[in-house]
């Protein structure tokens, strides 16, 4: 049986939260945006919405390694290959990965949340 994913660490604390969209762009991933190129705006925009609302329902999750395992496989088809990097290892329990996730997810939202206005 898989263990769970630690959840309750240092990065639900905004200090963090903030220091980490600070580090990086608040834009969307180049991948992401040749998807919306060739797919268009209308097509791209619900889908980054509904990763923004699964990355908010897996910072507020205690222990969801489904979860975590959607968000590797989504974010990765949407171009944001470091989220899913980060997501897939905390999915399998790799050491120090659920703060590396938060951290990721915490940058994907603010870029996704630029963008979507």
């Amino acid at each position: 049986m898989p263990r769970p994913i630690e959840r309750r660490c240092a990065l639900g604390n905004d200090e963090q939260r903030a220091a980490a969209t600070r580090r990086h762009p608040l834009t969307l991933p180049a991948a992401t945006a040749r998807l919306q190129s060739a797919f268009g705006e209308t097509t791209i925009r619900p889908l980054l919405a509904q990763l923004a609302d699964l990355l908010d329902e897996a910072l507020a999750a205690d222990d969801d390694v489904d979860l975590a395992h959607r968000i590797a496989g989504i974010s990765g088809s949407l171009g944001f290959a470091s989220l899913s990097e980060a997501w897939l290892a905390a999915s399998n329990a790799e050491t120090g990965a659920d703060e590396r996730a938060h951290l990721e997810a915490q940058r994907a939202l603010a870029a996704i949340r630029r963008h979507l206005g």
